[in-house]
This record gives structure tokens, sequence and C-alpha cells, in this order.
């Protein structure tokens, strides 16, 4: 029987060593390189949209199931919005669009019908946000939030229940203490449903007198209006029911109230946009954004009230729900119309409004 010395054995054990070695290396260079390498791609699905809408933990998701890369350009404006899909050269394949935005697209033929067959979730989608008269058969936009505009105001400095923002506005105490939307058409709603004008027969001086006295009122962002009347800076503000929902569950100082003089309900809805070369995949994000656990970090992101029922039974706010829809008096609701374009005199103002919005969002980070 043979016997191995230190001086046999180091000529048959040194390869073996050296293959471990090289092998161990090989294999951590693997590990390095699979875990940092970036992602497959397919496909690239772009929204168009005048803020940030589906939070970055859902775009990860969506990649990894369908290697396909979610893109969201943010412009300032809703007005950049419609303009950019108008250019018939753009390469959007989705856009973000509220209610009223939508059936003047529809006419201009910039968006497109979308296959409902890859969308089983749509039936979740509550009854109500079905049949409104935007987009009767949801054939071309997904409702993903809905709101109520209304008053939100701080009980321990406005003693006596204020539903009218005729009296508030009236209110010289409170001066400095409101804010209304910076939204161009929800503004000038509220200056119709008050009655300070008539845009039909109103002079051009009238107008801009009547926008004018209500620019002060509005130079923050309605998340920024959440922030300062939780620090006490301001004791009313113009907005929507699920942004007060955000002070209403953590005090009982304050409360929120549908004007007297009516409201907005709106709905932020995505769409499928013309010319897309990636229909089916965008029935397949539709679906993705209506499942459960995306709707319930939808919320939670945008603090707004979700249009799908898979959350009705899970711990949130009751104002996020769609069913608080009901909670408010349905005469009192009404679709925004897009109001600035019944007078083409009065772009002006509507860009002096709508540049102060955008300004408002930069500063609240949204």
């Amino acid at each position: 029987m043979a016997r191995y010395t230190k001086k046999t054995l180091w000529p048959l054990v040194l390869p073996l060593l050296i293959g471990i070695a090289v092998g161990t290396a090989i294999g951590a260079g693997s590990i390095i390189y699979w875990k940092t390498r970036g992602p497959v791609i397919d496909y690239r699905l772009k929204i168009l949209t005048d803020r940030k809408l589906i939070p970055e933990e859902l775009v990860k998701e969506f990649l990894v199931r369908h290697k396909v890369l979610i893109e969201q350009d943010i412009v300032s404006s809703k007005k950049e919005i419609e303009s950019r899909l108008l250019d018939p050269s753009h390469r959007y394949d989705l856009v973000s669009l509220y209610s009223w935005q939508i059936p003047e697209l529809i006419s201009k033929q910039t968006l497109s019908r979308y296959n409902k067959k890859l969308v089983p979730n749509i039936k979740s989608i509550a009854a109500d946000f079905k049949r409104m008269a935007f987009d009767p058969e949801l054939d071309y936009s997904l409702p993903l939030f809905w709101g109520v505009n209304g008053i939100l105001y701080n009980r321990t400095q406005i003693q006596r229940k204020f539903s009218s923002w005729k009296d508030l506005l009236a209110d010289e105490r409170l001066s400095s203490k409101l804010a209304l939307q910076s939204e161009p058409r929800e503004l000038v709603a509220g200056l119709i449903r008050r009655e300070e004008v008539n845009f039909d027969t109103a002079k051009h001086d009238t107008i801009s007198k009547a926008i004018n006295g209500l620019l002060p009122f509005t130079t923050h962002s309605p998340e920024n209006v959440i922030k300062l009347m939780a620090k006490n800076e301001i004791w009313a503000g113009e907005v929507s029911h699920g942004l007060a929902s955000i002070l209403i569950s953590h005090s009982d100082n304050f409360a929120f109230e549908i004007p007297e003089e009516s409201t907005t309900l709106w709905v932020l809805t995505l769409a499928l946009c013309r010319g897309s070369e990636h229909k089916d995949m965008v029935s397949q994000l539709f679906d993705f954004m209506l499942s459960r656990d995306s709707v319930l970090k939808m919320v939670k992101y945008h603090n707004e009230a979700t249009a799908v029922t898979t959350v009705e039974n899970l711990p949130i706010h009751a104002m996020l729900k769609p069913s608080y829809l009901r909670e408010f008096p349905l005469n009192k609701l009404q679709i925004l119309k897009p109001i600035d374009r019944l007078n083409s005199n009065w772009s002006s103002f509507f860009e002096t409004i709508e540049n102060q919005e955008s300004e408002s969002r930069t500063l609240s980070g949204k």
C-alpha cells in the first residue's frame, strides 16, 4: 500500500485548493452580478401626469411581475397635459386625467378604448363610479380616486358651524386664515356658485376684480393647507374630503362640511392614449392597479378616497372608502366642467392661477 508524504500530497492538494478558490470567486462574482445588474425590461409604459401618480413601490412590483417599466412624465399643469396629448408625435401610453377633462379629449380623438377583457378586476369598481356622465361605460378611463371639495375648519378657532363660503369670506377676522383651492376651474366654479359674478354677462373688468380678490387665498396647494392647519396657521381650507381625513382621524378639533353653495365631485382616472403600441399591457396595468394590495398602497400614498370596493372592509378611514360618497347630500355635488373654455378672454386669468398652482405644488413637494 502506497504511503503519502507531505511532498507527495502537495502536488495533488494544490490544484484542488486553487480550484476551490477559483470556484468560490466565480460563484461570489455571479451572485454580485445578478444582484447588482438591472432588472430585465421588455417594455416601457409612459404616463403623462401632473404629479407622481404611482408610488415607486408599485412601479417596482409591476416591473418584477411583467418586465414592464412604468415611466411617469410629470408636467407642471393640466393645460400642458392637454397640449402634449394634442401633439400627434407624442409617445405616451397613458395619461392621468380628471373627470372634467375626459369628454373633450374623447371628442378630440386623443384617447382610445382599452381591452376590458384583460381587466377582470374592473368588477370591483363601485357602482356609483360606473355610470358617471364623463365616461358612462368606462370605455376610456379607469377611476382611481374621487373626492368632494368642501370646507375643512378648526373648531377650536371657529366656534360656530360654518357651511357657507360666503360667510367665511365675509368674516374679516378670518381674512388671513383661509385657503381656497388653487385649481383655476375650481376657483371660477366657486365664484359662480356664490353668485359673485355671472360669467355669461359680466364685463372683463368685473371678472378680473372678482378673481384678483381671491388670489390671496390661493397661495397654497391642498397638501400644504393640511400641514398649515395642523400647525394652526390656517383655520379653514377648501380641500378634498380625503385629505381632510388626515386631520379628522387624528383630532376632534377638525370638521368637514359641504358648502351651502354646492361643491365639486371629482374623479381622478388613468386613460389609454390613442397611438399607444402597448394597449394590451396597458389593460394589464389597469388590472394590476385595481388589485386590493395596489389600491391600498395608492390610498395610503395619496390620502385620497378610492373608487374600488375591495378595501371596504380594510382598516382605513371611512372617508377614504367608495361608500363614503353616500354620506354626502348628492344634490349638492357637481361634476366640474371645463369652465375656462366658455370664454377665451379669461385665458390670462387662468394662466395666472395655474402658474401659481404649479409653484405651490412644487413648494409642497407634490
